[in-house]
């Protein structure tokens, strides 16, 4: 028997990849799923789901005019009836929006909301002149944008926590008591790598302390890090990836990991809009695995954290540290109110979902 299921374009243009699956799950039961995809980003995703088809797209290296007229193509030739692009900005999306039919509805997922704040980007007024539905990575985002959003702008929260275990999953021995995972390359901008290692030069670290930097090392400040951290006689304590993580190294990591340390501490680049209008990619993955986070006090603080994370000043990072490594049952129970918050359970999160997709499209 045919599948009645209506046509869906889900479009990824840009490089945002992590939260693509937990997306195509949701939407699968709704639609036919035709992947239309930036060349670059196609190896980074993993999934069984079936896909009617799969479009890649040059984007690097073109003008934003030129990929958005190919995409538009694409579409027309698709027939969706709904396009859902997965970064829900920027220049090539600005310019589809003047292309594509105007009876076809869009939606799109916003990893930086707080351009959806009237006034507060004229690009991203353009783009929502045309798509209104947006969902967003966290229940506080949708609370602190919602009153301050442009006229006939929807958005819905989505906690991006749901991947299937890859092929070569396996069990990780742990060398010491605390294993800690610190997801993402060495990129200062990004994760506070050299303010970790301050506190370290400050305080001697426990011996059943073991970090991994779940990241490629090798670049960035990575060698500049690793060096410091052997000067400091800490590089048995860290592990360190060489290149590209793939799908079973970092699944298998982070299952066995006792909590994710996503180093965003104040003073780095955007560090306010983390505490009302963004969520780090490593939040999602901690919850995908039920983990607890470890997380600065600054945010520690915040009502959405209550309860699933263990906070720290940059004074005490590694007295923090120390004490877990001397009392993991502690973690085991901030792991168990993750694993209950319904926040994070499919079952709870799909009838939401499905409705705020049905409004985008008219229903």
């Amino acid at each position: 028997m045919p599948d009645e299921k209506p046509d869906l374009a889900f479009i990824e243009l840009s490089h945002h990849t992590d939260s693509i699956h937990s997306h195509l799950l949701f939407l699968k039961d709704l639609f036919r799923i035709h992947l239309v995809i930036n060349e670059w980003a196609l190896p980074y995703i993993a999934t069984s789901i079936p896909l009617a088809s799969v479009r890649t797209l040059k984007v690097s290296g073109r003008s934003a005019l030129a990929v958005a007229w190919e995409t538009n193509k694409i579409l027309r030739d698709l027939g969706p009836k709904l396009a859902f692009f997965h970064t829900a900005q920027g220049s090539i999306l600005r310019a589809l929006c003047f292309l594509l039919p105007r009876a076809l509805p869009l939606m799109g997922l916003h990893h930086n909301p707080q351009k959806l704040i009237r006034y507060a980007s004229f690009s991203q007024s353009l783009i929502s002149r045309r798509l209104k539905h947006y969902f967003v990575l966290a229940d506080y985002i949708r609370e602190n944008i919602g009153p301050r959003l442009s006229p006939g702008i929807r958005v819905q929260d989505f906690y991006a926590v749901y991947a299937e275990k890859p092929a070569g999953f396996r069990e990780i021995p742990r060398a010491r008591a605390l294993r800690v995972v610190v997801p993402g390359r060495v990129e200062q901008t990004r994760r506070d790598f050299f303010g970790l290692l301050s506190a370290l030069e400050a305080k001697p670290l426990a011996e059943g302390v073991e970090i991994v930097v779940l990241g490629d090392g090798s670049k960035g400040q990575g060698p500049q890090l690793r060096e410091r951290l052997r000067a400091l006689g800490l590089d048995p304590h860290f592990h360190f990836f060489e290149g590209f993580v793939s799908e079973d190294d970092m699944a298998s990591t982070l299952a066995s990991c006792d909590a994710v340390l996503p180093l965003l501490h104040p003073g780095m680049p955007q560090f306010e809009l983390f505490e009302k209008y963004k969520a780090s990619g490593t939040f999602n993955l901690a919850y995908r695995y039920k983990k607890p986070l470890l997380l600065h006090q600054s945010l520690a603080g915040l009502k959405t954290y209550q309860g699933l994370c263990v906070g720290y000043e940059m004074g005490t990072l590694v007295d923090t540290l120390n004490d877990l490594a001397g009392d993991p049952a502690r973690l085991k129970g901030i792991a168990a109110a993750v694993a209950v918050d319904p926040r994070f359970d499919p079952a709870a999160q799909r009838p939401v979902y499905e409705a705020f997709v049905r409004e985008a499209m008219g229903g």
